[in-house]
């Protein structure tokens, strides 16, 4: 799939897309007024399968808070969720302000450093199937761990190895991002083009579009 095919516009004409992001919107701003401060913006339904089973045209987007960003030293307590889970993502550090109307490549320049990062979601499995709801939950959402973060190039996408490890070794096949992303500048722009749902008017400097490039794996408590 070529990068137009795969990050094409947000899906907002369909109406649980519309109707969700208001409600979206209404918890982010609900956090802000409370003091929360943005961190960024996560990316789901990148893959075309997901989006066939859920009717939509467009990947989505959800917000990261800084308080949701945990050191890996953070234990996470899971005890009390529904489905908890994590999920393997890329974080690109967005080095300059990257407006809603921005072309490729005004957004492949302001990716500044990439860094490997797990999201912590809690998934409601009697709501999964209904996208208005999903959303409103800011799409199951609950904390990121970031990793180390290195300068960014183009060619990482062909490179780099993301795989998943455990304590008794690794899960599955390492995979390249190349194949989940395709171009990284079509991402951010798409991620920039998004943002006006959710109430903002770029992607700003020293914030965070974080990509899920490979699998993800399910959490218990003891």
């Amino acid at each position: 799939m070529n990068a137009e095919d795969l990050w094409t516009p947000l899906h907002i004409e369909d109406e649980r897309v519309r109707e969700g992001f208001v409600r979206l919107r209404e918890r982010r701003d609900a956090a802000m007024a409370g003091g929360a401060r943005p961190a960024g913006w996560k990316v789901a339904m990148n893959a075309p399968a997901a989006r066939q089973r859920a009717g939509i045209t467009s990947s989505l987007i959800g917000y990261m808070l800084e308080e949701g960003l945990l050191s890996p030293e953070t234990p996470i307590v899971v005890a009390g969720m529904g489905r908890p889970g994590a999920e393997l993502e890329l974080a690109f550090r967005i080095g300059r302000d990257v407006p809603a109307d921005a072309d490729r490549q005004t957004a492949a320049a302001a990716i500044d450093q990439v860094a490997p990062a797990v999201e912590i979601i809690d998934i409601d499995p009697t709501l999964a199937g209904d996208l208005t709801v999903v959303l409103s939950r800011n799409i199951w959402h609950r904390a990121a761990v970031l990793g180390p973060a290195r300068p960014w190039s183009e060619d990482l996408l062909d490179t780099l190895r993301v795989r998943i490890g455990a304590a008794d070794g690794e899960m599955g096949e390492a995979v390249t991002p190349r194949a989940a992303i395709v171009d990284a500048g079509a991402l951010v722009r798409f991620v920039a083009g998004a943002t006006p749902a959710a109430s903002c008017r770029s992607v700003s400097r020293r914030t965070t579009a974080a990509v899920h490039p490979a699998s993800s794996w399910a959490m218990s408590s003891p």
